[in-house]
């Protein structure tokens, strides 16, 4: 025991990127570029737009400013990095009554201990037969130029590629936790808005051609051994209170083309974590997002969780003609593949010709078993009868059970479980199961 933590901690010395002792593990992070990771894009995209139908005196006052008419050629995009304090300046500045500051929860004491918040201002000029983007902060005199967009843009079919182009403009903001401040110099791209979902519906014109995403494209990373088993983090967010946090044993591979995988390595404020069998329990995180800390717990109780390589509780499970089953009812064979789905999704109907397929490929070493969410049994039913479903399905129409401990939220997602109940694969392509059946 002596042996193997005294080669763990030489282990990080080398690496010089983690602290252990026997208890306690610290992980020190370095920012980097990042070029094709995928987060959740709520983490990693933000949006913003004008505030001309919100608050059209201080969007007037933006104008008189600078000199600019009231008209669609031209249009300004607010990006606050601390909305509360850009609702206590609207207050101070007589924009909105001291009702509406109450009703957005500010504390005002607070607030006017900060210094001033950072806005991004893009403006984009529609004159001529481009979108052409100017950028400043309001701590700055001048726009500056930015980058030329086709006005068609969120229609084109290569709008990904001129993202990959895009200059990177650092923004440099600060954030209070608690009465701390923490200063970020981030890199970010921006373009418009490719999806118009992120938004409050509007009809005017003016805000739907205002709308534009901000895109953080550095992230933190680093890597730690325990039990020389070396692990890696990947950490993106605008501050500590709004990050996404991968751990990985580094024997997998992050994604770099979907992030519903990488949820299998999405971890939160006190969640547990498995680390070479020893639990630990992910306690903070710096708020300038540098340094994660994990304490090590101590349980008698078998761990389950819904992330690769994790084992899964034998879940109760009740068929279509009601009978009372296990999940461990269907491991006779060498692995079982649970299918969570629905006769209102799209993908999964699709989805399902290939996963007939796939049985049939597959049947001397894998059963299946659907986890039909949906509104109404018989319909369900009725699907299974019409398109040549073989396999067991449970029903259910609550968020509860197998789904909640789960975590499901992708519809399809595919579970692939041994004997041991334990993950192999979790994720939502039919492409990466089957290199990974294959592979078994």
């Amino acid at each position: 025991m002596k042996k193997n933590f005294l080669l763990t901690v030489i282990s990080c010395l080398l690496l010089l990127s983690c602290k252990v002792d026997k208890n306690e593990i610290t992980v020190e992070l370095k920012s980097a570029i990042n070029d094709s990771l995928k987060f959740n894009p709520i983490f990693e995209d933000l949006y913003a737009e004008t505030y001309a139908e919100y608050y059209p005196e201080y969007y007037k006052k933006q104008l008189k400013d600078f000199n600019f008419s009231n008209n669609d050629s031209i249009v300004i995009t607010t990006f606050n990095s601390d909305y509360k304090n850009f609702y206590f300046d609207l207050y101070n500045d007589n924009f909105i009554s001291k009702e509406k500051l109450f009703d957005k929860k500010v504390d005002t004491i607070f607030e006017g201990k900060k210094v001033e918040q950072t806005q991004l201002l893009v403006l984009s000029d529609f004159s001529g037969k481009t979108q052409d983007i100017y950028i400043k902060t309001n701590k700055e005199n001048n726009y500056k130029f930015y980058y030329s967009f086709p006005k068609n843009f969120e229609n084109l079919s290569n709008t990904q590629e001129i993202i990959q182009e895009l200059p990177f403009y650092d923004f440099s903001y600060s954030t209070y936790n608690e009465e701390n401040k923490t200063t970020f110099r981030k890199k970010i791209k921006i373009f418009p808005s490719l999806k118009n979902t992120n938004y409050i519906s509007s009809n005017s014109s003016l805000a739907q051609k205002s709308r534009i995403t901000i895109s953080l494209r550095d992230y933190w990373r680093g890597t730690f051994k325990y039990k020389s088993q070396k692990f890696d983090v990947a950490v993106q967010g605008f501050n500590s209170l709004y990050s996404s946090v991968l751990i990985k044993n580094d024997s997998l591979s992050f994604s770099y083309t979907n992030y519903p995988y990488n949820t299998n390595f999405s971890y939160n404020i006190k969640d547990t974590i498995n680390l070479n069998d020893d639990l630990f329990v992910f306690d903070s995180i710096n708020n300038d997002l540098s340094k994660i800390k994990f304490k090590k717990i101590d349980s008698a109780d078998p761990f389950f969780s819904h992330r690769i390589r994790t084992k899964i509780k034998d879940f109760k499970y009740v068929d279509l003609e009601d009978q009372d089953l296990k999940l461990s009812s269907f491991l006779d064979k060498e692995y079982l593949l649970i299918y969570f789905w629905g006769t209102w999704c799209k993908p999964c109907v699709k989805s399902i010709p290939d996963l007939v397929k796939i049985q049939e490929d597959y049947k001397d070493k894998m059963n299946i078993v659907g986890v039909a969410y949906d509104k109404n049994k018989d319909r369900v039913k009725e699907f299974v009868n019409n398109n040549n479903i073989t396999w067991s399905n449970h029903f259910t129409n609550k968020r509860k059970g197998i789904i909640r401990n789960l975590k499901i939220t992708e519809y399809p997602t595919l579970i692939l479980i041994n004997k041991d109940m334990r993950i192999l694969y979790r994720g939502v392509e039919k492409e990466e199961l089957i290199s990974v059946i294959s592979k078994l």
